[in-house]
């Protein structure tokens, strides 16, 4: 696990990304590193337009995903007996 050691958020610098879509947008050349390993080159997704882990690592069962949490008591419940992600 790696540990940054920030205290605080603002401590962390934010890099600017260049992200290019080819004319025939089949292909994205971008310059960031995979959020897991930070050593290969993370997976644009277009469709969603973020970036998940570099395929070695999602081969390893890692992915960005987005947490719901549910208002209240009984559909916080109901989440967690009925919701299956389509990456379990």
């Amino acid at each position: 696990m790696i540990n940054f050691n920030y205290d605080n958020p603002s401590e962390l610098d934010i890099r600017d990304i260049s992200i290019n879509i080819h004319p025939s947008l089949l292909f994205v050349y971008h310059d960031y590193a995979c959020p897991v390993c930070h050593n290969k080159h993370a997976v644009y997704s277009m469709q969603g337009g973020i970036f998940q882990p570099c395929w070695e690592c999602q081969k390893n069962g890692y992915r960005i995903v987005k947490k719901i949490e549910p208002k209240n008591k009984i559909l916080a419940i109901l989440h967690k007996l009925f919701y299956v992600s389509k990456y379990e």
